[in-house]
């Protein structure tokens, strides 16, 4: 053990005396590409009772954002940092066979956790680095890990251009020919069993990131969800509605899990979307099922549909209290503010850093005192310019959002409304009051009495370009398949 691990023991133990608590157990439960009406506490023509119960019972997060695509987002979950501190801001993602990912100078939430005395298992997507050993979940703080390491793979096949599914370290090909949720559900249970005999008193970390509802659009093996979805006519929204309710019934087993080990009176849950859902911009070949509506646009832009998620906080009652169960919590949130919250109510110091990039929203969430952020970079590129956008107060300013993006407008959900595209726009930016326009529709970048407040904005976008700024690290294909499967060539 390391001379940080140990003040990292010792400090807890401190802790532990002084508050006469016991550290709790952390559950992450990530929905990849889930849209904000894709869950139906938002509207959507689907029920997804789980997950709308916990959000009622717990605390909902109104103003969360995300990154517009999955990977910058997943590493400020892991890092606590926004992605252009970690060259982690690509907008196709990390590409299969690349050397991108964390940084091993960035320690990541599950190895500050572990070094502080936590257990820590990974089910789902990972999508931070697989080029490398070194980079894989088992060598970022997990003890064990059951998932993928790419964007996406075949629920079946375990397919995405090579074989991509793995127990640990080993690629598990007997994962091959089921749908992917007979994994998930087994290694889940292997953790939870193992982890009850160890009878061990260290508390569990448990990262469930899961695929669904990220494409190929795949209905699960079990008849019955689509039959729960029979009153949908739209085909790929039906097996989007079938997927939804699988992942649902996950998320309750789980809960359930929890309880039955008694585990759960001593749990913190956090739930989130990685980012906003994949709309059917195209309509011979939907790109998914997500809705966002009435929200503008979706994943891979900079519009509400892309980067504002769904994120609540919920857990057993020795932690959350009573009195802000079922609120809403409106202050301005960034998913890295996940990072410091979560190893504050664990009693693990914060890396300066991350206490950079990542505020401790903890006392706004139990109503101590307002949240303390009142700015978010959504994204922050090379010159400030191409897809580069900011939220401060209610304004929000995005820089050219078409260089890097091929849709916009207002998808409604099938059947309910039709497409409505943008209107034409002139210039290279836009300017949005989100608290009296949050569905993007008025833009107001254009009038001359906004100028100053345009110069306060880029003037806060170049502050970040100007210090601690990281380029994107170098992403293509470096690795190729062996023997069929994705494995890591580097060290």
């Amino acid at each position: 053990m390391g001379v940080t691990s140990l003040v990292c023991l010792l400090l807890l133990l401190v802790i532990a005396l002084t508050n006469g608590k016991k550290q709790p157990h952390i559950l992450y439960i990530v929905m990849d590409d889930v849209g904000w009406t894709d869950v139906s506490y938002h509207g959507a023509e689907y029920s997804t009772p789980v997950v709308d119960e916990l959000a009622r019972t717990g605390v909902d997060l109104t103003q969360f954002y995300t990154q517009p695509v999955c990977s910058p987002t997943r590493s400020s979950i892991m890092t606590g940092r926004y992605p252009f501190r970690t060259g982690l801001q690509h907008w196709t993602t990390i590409l299969p066979g690349s050397l991108a990912g964390i940084p091993p100078e960035d320690p990541t939430i599950a190895e500050l956790l572990r070094d502080s005395g936590y257990h820590t298992a990974m089910i789902g997507k990972w999508h931070l680095g697989s080029g490398n050993w070194s980079q894989l979940p088992t060598r970022r703080g997990f003890n064990s890990f059951t998932g993928y390491l790419q964007a996406e793979t075949d629920y079946y096949s375990k397919q995405f251009g090579g074989y991509d599914f793995w127990q640990n370290e080993t690629v598990f090909w007997g994962a091959n020919g089921t749908y992917s949720y007979d994994q998930y559900d087994a290694a889940f249970k292997d953790v939870m069993r193992s982890y009850v005999a160890s009878k061990t008193t260290k508390p569990l970390f448990l990262y469930y990131s899961h695929q669904l509802a990220h494409v190929p659009l795949q209905l699960p093996d079990n008849s019955v969800y689509l039959e729960r979805c029979a009153n949908i006519t739209n085909d790929w929204r039906r097996t989007y509605c079938a997927m939804m309710k699988r992942m649902d019934d996950s998320i309750g087993q789980t809960i359930q899990a929890f309880k039955d080990a008694g585990l759960w009176d001593d749990t913190i849950l956090v739930c989130l979307s990685d980012n906003g859902g994949m709309v059917a911009y195209d309509i011979e070949w939907p790109a998914s099922g997500g809705v966002n509506f009435p929200l503008r646009a979706g994943k891979t832009t900079l519009f509400e549909g892309g980067v504002r998620g769904i994120s609540f906080l919920n857990g057993g009652r020795n932690v959350l209290p009573y009195y802000v169960r079922g609120t809403k919590n409106s202050d301005l949130w960034h998913v890295t503010d996940w990072g410091s919250t979560v190893l504050s109510i664990a009693g693990v110091p914060v890396p300066p850093k991350i206490q950079r990039d990542s505020f401790n929203m903890w006392p706004a969430l139990m109503k101590q005192k307002p949240g303390q952020r009142d700015e978010i970079p959504l994204n922050i590129r090379p010159g400030g310019v191409v897809g580069t956008a900011i939220r401060v107060g209610d304004w929000k300013l995005i820089s050219r959002p078409r260089d890097i993006s091929f849709y916009d407008g207002w998808f409604p959900i099938p059947g309910r409304g039709s497409y409505e595209p943008a209107p034409d726009h002139s210039g290279d930016e836009y300017l949005f009051n989100i608290a009296k326009d949050p569905y993007e529709r008025q833009d107001l970048s254009h009038d001359p009495i906004y100028e100053p407040l345009l110069k306060m904005l880029r003037g806060r976008i170049q502050s970040y370009l100007d210090k601690d700024f990281r380029p994107a690290q170098p992403n293509y294909q470096v690795c190729d398949p062996v023997n069929g499967a994705w494995v890591p060539c580097g060290p």
